[in-house]
């Protein structure tokens, strides 16, 4: 008997300890329900319901419209796409590239704002521009793989952030300055295009708190860099897209450690700076005598960009070259290095019974000092130049004006396209080249 009470008591103070248990649970998991109620105040189908609305709302009152940084996928070149989104669910989609015939283009659609899983911006009737990134039945869209739809996870007047509903890549929409013309800044970009990254462009060197990196940016004119490291066989493929002021890679960097991504053509044109970490930059070569001494495209002299006794000469000699040759077209001079020869050439060239001759003078070469350049006179030739050097008139005075020394210049040192030619002996000669 005695033992059955004191089993009974044990029972009770047990029931009582898992009773003051259940009843703290229960307090305390009441106390995380207020703050997810506080914390979720609305419905998750009204709140999506409230970003679709906000969204359209974003997109249909910027005036004139949106940029829109475009990639297929994470391994693709970007593109620049203009759009105007209207309250009546209307867009107007433009481009200026090569997949439009490299002509300014406009394509009219339809859009909405649905909620699929979170706010989605989808364009849903065909759009001649757009869904070339993702109709594999269009030839110029085959293999692109893009999307049509994209899921917003950030918005503001000032910038939506979106991803491609099918590949993951993110899409950004800023909008346009009010007083910018379309047709003008998609010029912009094809600008910049031939500033940075036209035939022959230089590498460009990537440059940390004032120190040379050994990663060299080269390729740029496929708007997909391959990064090197000097003297190693690693490359990296780094896509990117054009902006008005330079590019955005679509990932930052890895090499600088500091998320270099927006890079930006800095004010004197001497380097692309990282909009991150002004740290961070892109050089173009340091010395124009060893990279013109490098490069084998052609130097072509600019008839509008010359001193008067450079002008007098080359004037002489197409008139020359006109006389000689009757239908003769296309008639310029340039200045090249000849690889195989390694010499330089005063390049006469012209198109005559469809042909395309090519009569070249020889000169050695010396780096002299950092922008300086040395030319001397050999005296030989290919053929061509050899006969021209005998029968045009100013042709063999033009290259006894070029065996000098000259100071190099240019306007853009990040990626030079002209360089001036400025003789050194102070005697007031120059003239503009031109890469080609």
């Amino acid at each position: 008997m005695q033992v059955s009470i004191i089993m009974t008591f044990k029972i009770l103070i047990m029931n009582r300890k898992i009773l003051y248990i259940v009843s703290v649970t229960l307090v305390l998991f009441s106390g995380c329900l207020k703050e997810q109620e506080d914390l979720f105040s609305e419905p998750a189908a009204i709140r999506l319901n409230n970003a679709i609305g906000s969204i359209d709302s974003v997109l249909t009152h910027a005036k004139n419209g949106w940029v829109m940084q475009y990639f297929a996928d994470s391994s693709s070149a970007g593109y620049t796409m203009l759009l105007r989104f209207e309250p009546n669910g209307k867009v107007t989609v433009a481009a200026k590239n090569m997949l439009v015939g490299g002509q300014y283009a406009e394509s009219v659609s339809m859009f909405d704002v649905i909620g699929d899983n979170g706010p989605v911006i989808t364009f849903n009737t065909y759009n001649e521009i757009l869904h070339r990134f993702s109709d594999p039945s269009n030839p110029a869209g085959i293999g692109l793989g893009g999307d049509y739809e994209f899921v917003v996870y950030s918005y503001a007047d000032t910038l939506i952030r979106s991803k491609g509903k099918k590949t993951g890549t993110e899409i950004l929409l800023m909008p346009l300055n009010e007083q910018e013309n379309w047709n003008d800044y998609l010029d912009s970009i094809i600008g910049m295009k031939k500033i940075l990254f036209s035939a022959g462009s230089p590498d460009l060197r990537l440059v940390v708190d004032g120190v040379k990196t050994d990663y060299l940016f080269t390729n740029g004119s496929s708007m997909m860099f391959t990064v090197g490291k000097l003297q190693t066989d690693l490359t990296y493929d780094c896509p990117f897209i054009l902006t008005h002021s330079g590019f955005r890679l679509y990932n930052a960097e890895p090499f600088s450690k500091k998320g270099a991504k927006n890079f930006v053509l800095n004010g004197d044109k001497s380097a692309l700076v990282s909009a991150e970490d002004p740290t961070v930059k892109l050089l173009g070569p340091d010395d124009l005598a060893l990279y013109i001494s490098e490069t084998s495209v052609n130097w072509v002299l600019d008839e509008s960009l010359m001193s008067e006794d450079v002008k007098i000469l080359c004037t002489q000699i197409i008139q020359s070259v006109e006389s000689k040759y009757n239908g003769v077209s296309d008639v310029y001079l340039a200045v090249r290095k000849l690889d195989k020869e390694g010499v330089f050439s005063l390049l006469l060239g012209f198109t005559y019974n469809r042909k395309i001759i090519e009569a070249e003078l020889y000169f050695d070469y010396s780096l002299i000092d950092k922008n300086v350049l040395g030319l001397s006179i050999r005296g030989d030739g290919n053929s061509a130049g050899i006969a021209l050097s005998k029968s045009i008139s100013g042709y063999m005075d033009f290259a006894t004006l070029l065996s000098s020394s000259f100071q190099l210049s240019t306007d853009v040192l990040v990626c030079p396209k002209n360089i001036t030619f400025t003789k050194q002996n102070n005697s007031g000669t120059w003239f503009v080249s031109t890469r080609e």
